[in-house]
């Protein structure tokens, strides 16, 4: 490889992560709840317990709050600052990905692995959202990579530096942090019939003390502060209840993570596939095998969960990539690659035609509101622009080499929905709430949030008031629900989120 094209990679990557980090406003609900968490957290200078909107907040650990509190200490209140620990730990996910790749793949096997690790559709969104999943994702894939440079070394640091990252983990998003890793591991080791060197490392004394050290004093100070409450709260209600049934309605059925990951990949599902043949030889090989027992577990295990959510099969990622980016170094179709991409760019071409089929169909007032909103953003010049980059693409596929197909397609997608797509979405869904807030913040009133909008809160630099309305307060509402409000004002109606003054009664 040249360094022409490590440049490229290397600017690719920089561009997923970092293009319109602080100018797009937070999305509702999981970005909105966290920066708010922490917006409260050090407001009430309170760094034990979260909070959101003054009620007790046991949704994940500490971890993610710290990070973000710590960036916002040093760069302020913005939405890039709540958003940096995400994609300072997708930077960390990725290089440790590249550098497990070159060891047992090579160089460029490695880099590939990396580049489409940070420019994947699905991972590129968590990357620098301001939630807990990328830290996570870093946590999971250190540990699994550490028992398994222990597995062909027999090092213990490696063992260690395991136990320490599932602890990290379990302080990031809780018990599946150490799932993952004891779950895949005892496939792998039983598949070789070795299942009592694996007993042996999940029993491992030091190694359990270093967990405890570093996960134990939270969850024992947390427990000290708000007893059974936080038990009740995290463990049973955010794991034990999310793995039996659906919380908020987020389920699917078992094959509902088929098309996730298809689309997730994007745009390089061709390779992905491509990775994943023949699945004997890859069975045969060691490492291979690690690999494919990673996400199989991570894929299975969320299939038959209760709860479903788009995100949750990200975990299972980091061996595609490694995969995938073996598969690059040899030989492939750039046609069977590009259709991928070729096919979303089609679907984006076509999104005004599908915003008008539901504006037709959808009957729920918030989401045809914002349907026409979106339509009245996207027209021609948008389907012509998305078709223009297909023909673009066309002409890479037939005369690009094939270092350059990956890094045109991958930098083009990145920028189409980095800095295109993206932007109209957050525009619409939560340009009328960041706007809300933001007023709201500036007359420095009363405010009442009725709908599920956390945003509104980290915009508004406040908390809900917590009593019955008064004239003067302000109101966030859902404009189909205004009937239901008191004698009020209109301040600010823009799609379906309404901004209202309540008032005296006649």
């Amino acid at each position: 490889m040249t360094r022409a094209h490590w440049f490229w990679g290397i600017f690719g990557i920089l561009i997923s992560l970092f293009l319109n980090l602080s100018t797009i406003p937070l999305f509702d609900v999981d970005e909105g709840a966290f920066a708010e968490a922490t917006r409260e957290m050090l407001a009430r200078g309170d760094f034990l317990t979260t909070y959101l909107d003054g009620a007790l907040r046991f949704d994940k650990p500490i971890l993610i709050y710290w990070l973000q509190a710590l960036s916002v200490s040093v760069l302020g209140l913005t939405e890039g600052a709540v958003r940096l620990p995400s994609v300072l730990a997708s930077l960390a996910w990725a290089g440790l990905t590249f550098f497990f790749g070159r060891r047992y793949f090579g160089t460029e096997a490695g880099f590939w692995a990396a580049f489409f690790l940070a420019l994947a559709l699905q991972v590129s969104l968590i990357a620098k959202a301001a939630i807990a999943d990328a830290l996570l994702n870093l946590w999971v894939a250190t540990a699994l990579f550490a028992i398994f440079r222990y597995h062909a070394s027999g090092r213990r640091p490696y063992l260690l530096s395991a136990y320490a990252a599932m602890a990290l983990g379990m302080l990031t998003k809780g018990p599946v942090a150490v799932l993952i890793p004891f779950a895949t591991t005892f496939l792998y080791y039983l598949s070789l019939g070795r299942w009592r060197d694996w007993l042996r490392g999940v029993t491992d004394v030091p190694g359990l003390l270093l967990f405890l050290v570093i996960a134990g004093p939270w969850f024992a100070l947390e427990y000290a502060a708000q007893g059974q409450a936080f038990i009740d709260g995290f463990f049973l209600k955010h794991n034990v209840d999310r793995f039996q049934g659906p919380m908020e309605g987020h389920t699917g059925s078992l094959l509902y993570y088929v098309p996730v990951v298809l689309l997730g990949v994007l745009p390089f599902t061709g390779l992905i596939l491509r990775g994943l043949r023949p699945l004997r030889a890859l069975w045969a090989d060691s490492l291979s095998r690690f690999l494919l027992l990673w996400f199989t577990f991570v894929f299975v295990f969320f299939s038959i969960s209760g709860t479903k959510l788009p995100h949750y099969v990200i975990y299972g990622y980091t061996p595609l990539f490694l995969l995938a980016g073996r598969a690059a170094t040899r030989a492939w179709s750039p046609w069977m690659i590009g259709l991928w991409p070729l096919g979303f760019l089609g679907v984006l071409a076509a999104l005004p035609l599908i915003a008008a089929h539901f504006a037709d169909t959808v009957s729920a007032p918030l989401a045809l509101a914002m349907i026409e909103g979106l339509q009245a953003r996207l027209g021609w010049a948008w389907s012509s622009a998305m078709l223009l980059l297909g023909v673009a693409l066309l002409v890479l596929l037939y005369w690009g080499s094939r270092r350059g197909i990956l890094l045109g397609m991958g930098i083009g997608m990145a920028v189409v929905f980095h800095g295109a797509l993206l932007p109209q979405a957050a525009a619409v869904k939560q340009g009328p709430i960041r706007e809300a807030g933001e007023l709201a913040r500036r007359m420095d009133v009363p405010i009442h949030l009725e709908m599920r909008a956390p945003s509104f809160l980290f915009y508004a630099r406040s908390t809900s008031v917590g009593r019955p309305m008064r004239p003067g307060d302000w109101v966030l509402i859902e404009a189909h629900q205004a009937h239901e409000l008191p004698p009020h004002r209109v301040v600010r109606n823009r799609n379906g989120i309404l901004l209202a003054e309540i008032r005296e009664e006649d």
